[in-house]
């Protein structure tokens, strides 16, 4: 049976890797690290952005062997950054890539119609978010690679986003997530990969993931009372008991 995804020795220079990836069938991962640890540089090496080394493949075909309809259909890259320099209607940019029915329900899902007819250019961040994020999803591809999708968003959009990619998955797709939500992540994820240093240095589920000495060690927090804390001042105040008892140091993960 082919794999999903397949990903060997993917490697940027200074920047990640070599790594190896697969995810043999759909499913939500959620990529975890602190920033620079290499989360934007994998995504990039599996949608073959920047002149990666390895091979990728997604449903056992090379991107980099596809013309644009058929790569449109295989995967889906959202890149981090919500700056769109041209003067086109938010319509036209999830139209990019994908027909009109599939343009049509995604507008639909993300809720776009109120301003459709707008430049994207003069939209909020949080709306221009709403519009390239729907612009990924249209083509309906087989793989999803977003980076910090939840970025940006209200609330409420966060939720409702997941809950779109959870519907993805159990359509037959991948979605592999950068994201900095710890909480929203276990929530939500089938696997949590852990980064640092521009490899993979946990692979698991989020319980097993969340929990590990490797992830306090490489974000220098632990959970305790439902609440993360900086292990500095878990150390200061003398133990869990007493920082639990006097909520110091709380910090969030978003």
């Amino acid at each position: 049976m082919t794999e999903l995804l397949t990903a060997e020795q993917a490697a940027l220079p200074g920047r990640l890797g070599p790594v190896d990836f697969r995810m043999g069938g759909p499913e939500l991962v959620c990529l975890v690290g602190p920033n620079g640890s290499g989360k934007t540089s994998l995504l990039h090496a599996l949608a073959r952005i920047g002149a990666p080394s390895g091979e990728v493949r997604i449903d056992g075909r090379r991107p980099e062997d596809l013309g644009p309809a058929e790569r449109r259909r295989l995967l889906s890259y959202l890149p981090a950054s919500r700056d769109i320099a041209w003067p086109l209607a938010a319509a036209d940019v999830v139209r990019l890539g994908a027909g009109e029915a599939e343009t049509l329900e995604a507008m639909e899902a993300l809720e776009l119609d109120r301003f459709a007819r707008r430049r994207v250019d003069r939209l909020s961040t949080g709306e221009r978010s709403r519009v390239l994020i729907a612009r990924a999803l249209a083509p309906r591809p087989r793989l999803l690679l977003l980076d910090e999708p939840v970025a940006n968003l209200d609330p409420l959009w966060q939720l409702r986003l997941m809950e779109m990619l959870r519907l993805a998955v159990a359509g037959g797709q991948g979605a592999m997530v950068a994201m900095h939500d710890l909480d929203l992540a276990a929530r939500y994820a089938d696997r949590l990969v852990l980064m640092e240093n521009g490899g993979i240095v946990a692979d698991g589920e989020p319980v097993s993931v969340l929990g590990s000495e490797r992830l306090e060690a490489v974000f220098g927090i632990r959970k305790v009372g439902g609440e993360w804390h900086p292990l500095a001042s878990l150390a200061r105040s003398g133990g869990e008991g007493n920082h639990a008892k006097h909520g110091g140091g709380v910090i969030g993960t978003t």
